[in-house]
Parts: C-alpha cells; sequence; structure tokens
C-alpha cells in the first residue's frame, strides 16, 4: 500500500513537472514571437524602387529586408544613368546632412545578426579608441552609426568618451541578395553599404578599427582645400574599403556601386569592395591625378606585430578587435609594442582635450 502510494505521488510530481516545463516553453515561444515580430527587419515591408530619372515602381520586399533603391539626383555631380543602391533616403530618420564646405561627417556601418543586447555585443575598448581617435584628429560635424538596430546603444565599453552629443545612430537596412545572388559572407553588406553611404552623403566612411593620428590633421586640410577629389588607402595591387573619403556624389563610388549592382561575385570576399575600386582607378587617369591613395595606412597583414611610425602617418588600420583588452591590461603591453603604444598616445590625447574642456572637473 506504501509502496504504491509512493508509485502515486511520484507520478503526480512527473505531471506537475510536465506541465511547468510546457508552460515555461509557451511563455518563452511567446516572448521570442513577440520580439521577432516587432523588430523592423523582419516585417513585410513596401519600399520604392526609385531610378534617377524614370520614374517609380514599387516592389514587395520579403523579411530577408532585400532592398535596391536609387537615390535621387546628386547636385556635386549629376548623373544620367539610373543606381541601384541602398534604401538610405528614406531611413535616416528625417535627417538631412548641411550642404557646405565646414560640415564633415563619418560614417561607420555595423550590422548585427541577431538580436543584440548588453555589452556583449557593443563596440570593444579598442574600437572606442577609434572613435575617440576620429574625434581628436577629424573633429566631425557628426559621427553616422548605420545600423540595423539602431534602438541598441553600442557604446558601453566607451568608458574614455564623455560626450555623445556628435553620435547618431541611423537605421539601414541589409540586402541578403546583390544582382540576384545571395550574400553569403557579412563582410559583402557592410562593404556594399560603405559605398553607397559614401556616394549618398559624402565624407569619410570608415570601419572602427581605423585609428586617426595627428598628421590626419593636415592631410584632411588639403582635401577640404580641394587639393584632393577623394582619400584612398590600398594595399599591394586593390583598395581598402576601410577608409573611403569622397565628397557626397563623386563618379568613382558611383562605379563602383554601378559593378556591385551589374557585377556582383560571392565569393570571392576582395573583388567588389577591393579588386573592382583599384581597377577602376588604374584605368581612370582623372582619378590617378586627383585622388590621394595611402599605401601605409593598410599595407600590412591583420596579425602584424612590427614597429607602427604612428606620429608619421594620419592612420592606421588595425584589422583586429580586442574585445577582451581594457586599459588596465595593455599598460604592459604598451611598454614593449608600438601598436599598444600608439593606442595610450590617443587615450592620452584625449584626457588633455577633456581637460582643456572640463578643467575643474576633469582629473589627469
Amino acid at each position: 500500500m506504501l509502496k504504491q502510494t509512493a508509485n502515486m505521488q511520484s507520478s503526480n510530481w512527473i505531471g506537475h513537472f510536465i506541465k511547468i516545463t510546457a508552460a515555461l516553453t509557451a511563455v518563452f515561444i511567446l516572448c521570442e514571437t513577440v520580439l521577432y515580430l516587432t523588430n523592423p527587419n523582419n516585417r513585410w515591408t513596401l519600399v520604392a524602387n526609385t531610378s534617377l530619372k524614370d520614374g517609380i515602381s514599387n516592389s514587395l520586399v520579403y523579411p530577408a529586408y532585400a532592398v535596391d533603391v536609387a537615390f535621387q539626383d546628386v547636385e556635386e555631380y549629376p548623373l544620367t544613368e539610373p543606381l541601384i543602391v541602398n534604401p538610405l533616403p528614406n531611413i535616416i530618420n528625417d535627417v538631412v546632412l548641411p550642404q557646405n564646405d565646414t560640415f564633415l561627417p563619418v560614417h561607420l556601418v555595423r550590422f548585427y545578426f541577431g538580436l543584440p543586447h548588453g555589452d556583449s555585443h557593443s563596440f570593444c575598448w579598442i574600437d572606442c579608441i577609434s572613435i575617440l581617435s576620429i574625434m581628436l584628429y577629424v573633429k566631425p560635424s557628426k559621427i553616422y552609426i548605420h545600423t540595423n538596430y539602431p534602438d541598441y546603444w553600442p557604446f558601453g565599453r566607451c568608458d574614455m568618451i564623455t560626450d555623445w552629443s556628435l553620435i547618431q545612430l541611423v537605421y539601414t537596412r541589409q540586402r541578403f541578395h546583390l544582382s540576384g545572388r545571395r550574400i553569403t559572407f557579412y563582410k559583402h553588406e557592410a562593404d556594399v553599404t560603405k559605398y553607397s553611404v559614401a556616394y549618398q552623403y559624402g565624407g569619410i566612411v570608415q570601419d572602427s578599427d581605423v585609428f586617426h593620428l595627428p598628421k590626419m590633421v593636415e592631410l584632411l586640410r588639403d582635401w577640404k582645400n580641394k587639393k584632393y577629389q577623394c582619400l584612398l588607402t590600398r594595399e599591394d595591387h586593390f583598395m581598402n574599403s576601410g577608409f573611403i573619403a569622397c565628397p557626397k556624389g563623386h563618379p568613382y563610388t558611383h562605379d563602383v556601386l554601378l559593378r556591385y549592382r551589374d557585377d556582383y561575385r560571392d565569393p570571392p570576399v576582395l573583388y567588389n569592395s577591393a579588386d573592382v575600386p583599384w581597377e577602376i582607378y588604374n584605368k581612370n587617369k582623372d582619378y590617378q591625378k586627383n585622388f590621394f591613395v595611402d599605401y601605409q595606412m593598410g599595407n600590412h597583414s591583420w596579425d602584424y606585430k612590427g614597429p607602427i611610425r604612428y606620429k608619421e602617418i594620419p592612420a592606421w588600420h588595425a584589422y583586429w578587435h580586442g574585445c577582451d583588452e581594457n586599459e588596465k591590461n595593455t599598460v604592459q603591453l604598451a611598454k614593449n609594442s608600438t601598436y599598444w603604444e600608439m593606442l595610450h598616445f590617443i587615450l592620452a590625447e584625449g584626457r588633455k582635450a577633456l581637460i582643456a574642456v572640463f578643467p575643474t572637473t576633469v582629473k589627469p
């Protein structure tokens, strides 16, 4: 009898456990469904597919958010060809960039694959120093972060920055296909968006592992004074898409985007973002005459550990994001490496600038 009662109680507990597990599973599925449906990237959206000259046609876009929208006419370099690029005109939250010689925007592209949360998806400490170097040596009018999750604040690790008035997050879709071909490598999404942003808005478009240095001030002065049309960087026999500085609507960025539209290849990884820009540059004598193409910023391997003459070059493209690093655990590294020495140099210069602005509240 006691054994039978024990068996009945055991069965009851098992039944309760199954019911509780089923209920929790249902709640989890419901929460995931709500998150999915409230994410604007996953909605079916009707968007305009607009040619520069040919009027408007509408196309239904699938949740894979593959959209191709042409830009309106660009004042600096009027173009007659239709251009199919990213739909930034209708997703920048009605912000209109001033069109004058003093306005200098810097753009970064940051896509997330999955819902970002906490500091685990934020800029790494090293990336934060890149943002600080932009503020120090570019002195931009605005820093735009083009992202598919603009409601996520990605600067949780950037404790060295105290004034965020320059930063603006703007929503941009991923395409997921180009020229009818599936985009299988995330870098292609970012690279085509970088050229789209450079074409539509102008200014500097860069990766978050590019560190600006004092010589950048002089180079930007020459660019603003029209000595150069565009500032680019190269490696051996191809361009590096991690740093692009061109006026709004420049034919060079237009030419690169047309090749994305008409001759997209996936793989190889570097064809559209590196080989094609290099080919376009070398076939155009006007570009060769009027562009500044840097050969020091990024012409090294991703694991380069040699010396960096950081006081003699305009910037350094590191190709590395150290999310396990912070100021404390890199002090010793800076004693034996010019890379870490360079990062601490930027940090020190940032603190000097901060002290100059807030001399009574900031301690060195």
